[in-house]
């Protein structure tokens, strides 16, 4: 089998998940799906990730170091503000 990495475009990644998000070491918001951007009406860009959503589970702290051993979990995320819910799972990227 040919071990080909495949990274889609950035306009093929958005068509595919538009309630993504990217978060940075920092914290910061540096990508946001379009119909996720729809649900947060104060969104700015790089704006920080606990500005916008509250986990509801599992039980973690918010902080990027703790979440990245959270990879395999499934979360359920509020958004500030709004009576919507996200449930996803959280990947890191480990090129960087």
């Amino acid at each position: 089998m040919n071990e080909q990495a495949f990274a889609p475009s950035s306009a093929l990644f958005e068509t595919s998940f538009p309630f993504h998000f990217v978060v940075d070491e920092s914290g910061a918001l540096t990508q946001v799906g379009a119909s996720l951007k729809k649900l947060i009406p104060n969104f700015e860009d790089g704006m920080s990730w606990d500005q916008v959503f509250e986990i509801e589970s599992p039980s973690v702290n918010m902080s990027i170091e703790d979440l990245k051993g959270c990879e395999q979990t499934v979360f359920v995320l509020a958004i500030k503000d709004k009576d919507a819910r996200l449930r996803g799972q959280l990947m890191v990227d480990q090129g960087k």
